[in-house]
């Protein structure tokens, strides 16, 4: 890549003819001059005004990444590897947990709780009442304060439903 970059700044160079300023630069202008410390920042605030993306700060493009790598359920070494880190505390730092996670999990909660036979028909799991409760005390702690948006309601509703079928259970 380097070696490609070299050969392109050589026909810059050769374009630029008597305007090259010869100062040593591996990354420059068309010119050979230094690239302005803002330039990143400017080309960044361009880039999301043509793709229509509400504006964002640069360095908010790595909790995208690392997000975007835990969605893709990358191990936390190549993550770090990836994202230049150190240590796994920055993984707990950068990436955050979407709906769309959030969701899948409540799906395998309730695929470990209800079995579905061939024939279509659901049957109960045994599950302890104790250890439904503990898991769906946990569920509902978590959804506390977040956004109300589709994918939260549907969890929260399903939470309910099973907290529902669990005092009918225990009536006597």
């Amino acid at each position: 890549m380097l070696r490609a970059h070299q050969a392109e700044q050589a026909r810059e160079r050769n374009a630029a003819a008597e305007l090259w300023h010869d100062e040593g630069w591996v990354f420059a202008t068309e010119t050979g001059e230094p690239i302005h410390p803002r330039t990143d920042y400017s080309e960044w605030k361009r880039l999301l005004r043509a793709a229509g993306l509400r504006d964002a700060r640069l360095h908010d493009a790595r909790h995208t990444a690392a997000t975007v790598l835990l969605v893709l359920r990358q191990p936390t070494p190549t993550v770090m590897w990836l994202m230049g880190w150190s240590s796994k505390s920055m993984a707990a730092r950068y990436q955050h947990i979407t709906d769309s996670l959030r969701s899948q999990v409540a799906s395998q909660v309730g695929e470990f709780i209800w079995s579905t036979e061939a024939a279509g028909t659901q049957d109960l799991v045994p599950v302890s009442a104790e250890a439904l409760a503990v898991v769906l005390a946990f569920a509902r702690q978590r959804l506390t304060g977040q956004q109300t948006d589709p994918a939260t309601a549907e969890i929260t509703a399903a939470i309910s439903q099973l907290e529902g079928c669990r005092a009918a259970a225990d009536k006597p």
